[in-house]
């Protein structure tokens, strides 16, 4: 079984190294039955963060190196994820954040809900036991809890407490591999993460959520901003007619039976 983990990074020179030795030389080791990947994909950093990536990788066997032109998050996230399907023959893809939010402990609770036959596992911060640094800000967290909430309105998936988390695990085959990667909606930004979770979750038999502790930002300001804010909400609202649309169709056909 192979599971690849997906790291799209800019300027994380200050982060991916660390990361990196806590993946391959603590956590990788309590994972018996799957082989571990890493696919970093770098926007051509300036600072310098492939180059630790390619010292890193002289160390870690199963460290993969992708890198492109800036285009935006969804953009490297989906180069990563088709990397990880046709090159790799992933068994499952991991989504996550190179800025250390994300606690890299929490990857061996992903690998084992999958294991035992999640096929979309969301690292969730609202899920009982989950929470985030207190440190972060009151309008993040505002910002967070009031886009949770829209994004449920919108689609009206109750499986899911936390619609924002950027880190995911998901099946591939039967799954991931069946949607058109390059159709999603603002794949320069965050949003497209809301677009990729309502179709991966509508086809999944099994979602579940496990509680992650949400760090604050390592080395570094976030990359968190307005623009971010307003893609969503355009997501969001692509998202509410689409789910509509589809309870329409679903209200139709049950009048023709």
């Amino acid at each position: 079984m192979i599971i690849t983990i997906i790291i799209p990074t800019y300027n994380e020179k200050n982060n991916i190294g660390k990361l990196l030795d806590a993946l391959f030389i603590i956590e990788f080791k309590k994972i018996k039955s799957a082989s571990m990947h890493v696919i970093v994909v770098d926007d051509y950093s300036p600072d310098g963060t492939s180059e630790i990536v390619q010292k890193k990788m002289k160390h870690f066997a199963n460290l993969h190196l992708l890198s492109k032109k800036k285009e935006g998050l969804g953009h490297a996230a989906i180069m990563g994820l088709k990397h990880a399907i046709h090159v790799l023959d992933a068994d499952a893809v991991i989504e996550m954040d190179a800025d250390l939010q994300h606690d890299p402990g929490s990857i061996y609770k992903l690998v084992s809900a999958f294991i035992d036959g999640a096929d979309y596992v969301v690292g969730s911060r609202y899920a009982y036991g989950g929470s985030i640094d207190p440190d972060w800000g009151w309008f993040r967290k505002t910002i967070s809890r009031y886009g949770n909430f829209l994004v449920k309105s919108a689609t009206g998936i109750s499986t899911i407490k936390d619609f924002t988390s950027g880190f995911k695990l998901t099946r591939v085959k039967g799954l991931l591999d069946t949607i058109n990667l390059d159709s999603f909606k603002k794949l320069n930004q965050f949003a497209y993460k809301l677009d990729l979770l309502y179709r991966i979750e509508k086809k999944s038999n099994k979602v579940i959520e496990i509680p992650i502790n949400f760090n604050q930002r390592k080395d570094d300001l976030s990359k968190f901003n307005t623009k971010e804010i307003f893609a969503s909400l355009y997501v969001t609202c692509h998202l509410a007619i689409q789910n509509w649309r589809a309870n329409l169709r679903e209200f139709k056909r049950s009048k023709t039976e």
